[in-house]
C-alpha cells in the first residue's frame, strides 16, 4: 500500500507538469552536502527519501563531490512532495535537465541511503543493487548510516 501511496503521488506530479504551465528551471547556487542544496529559487532543498552522510562522516564530502558532479551545469526542476518541510527547508525529488533523479542518483552510486521513515522504502532496492555491487558508502561493513 505504502508503494502505491507513493506511486500516486509521483504519478500526480508527472501529471501535474505536463497539464500546467512548466515552473521555470532553477540554478543549484551551492551545494551544501550529499542530500542538501540551495537553488535560486526555492532557497534550501533537502532531497526527498534518501539520506547521504554527514561532511564528517566516512564518504560525507565524497557524496557532496558526487552531487555535484551529478548536477554539473545543468538546471533543476524540485518536485515537491506534499507540503513536507524537514530542517527548515523543502523536501524535494529533484531532476536535472536529462530526467535524471538526482535522489535515486546518490542511492545508486551508493552515496546515500534509503530513509525508510520518509521515504517508505522508495530506494531500498536501489540501495540493495548498490550494495551487492559495493558502490561508495555501502561499500563499507563498517559504514554508519548518517541518522544513526
Amino acid at each position: 500500500m505504502k508503494y502505491l501511496i507513493i506511486l500516486f503521488f509521483l504519478m500526480l506530479a508527472t501529471c501535474a507538469s505536463l497539464l500546467l504551465p512548466a515552473h521555470p528551471s532553477e540554478r543549484v547556487k551551492r551545494i551544501i552536502d550529499g542530500d542538501t542544496v540551495v537553488t535560486t529559487r526555492f532557497g534550501k532543498i533537502r532531497l526527498y527519501g534518501m539520506d547521504a552522510p554527514e561532511k564528517r562522516q566516512p564518504l560525507g564530502p565524497a557524496a557532496t563531490e558526487h552531487l555535484r558532479k551529478l548536477i554539473g551545469d545543468e538546471r533543476v526542476e524540485c518536485i515537491r512532495i506534499g507540503s513536507a518541510f524537514t530542517y527548515n527547508c523543502r523536501v524535494c525529488i529533484l531532476v536535472i535537465e536529462s530526467g535524471v533523479s538526482l535522489n535515486r542518483e546518490m542511492v545508486k552510486a551508493g552515496y546515500a541511503y534509503d530513509e525508510p521513515r520518509y521515504s517508505k522504502g522508495f530506494y531500498k532496492q536501489t540501495e540493495t543493487e548498490a550494495h551487492e555491487a559495493s558502490l561508495g558508502v555501502l561499500a563499507s561493513p563498517d559504514s554508519v548510516k548518517p541518522w544513526v
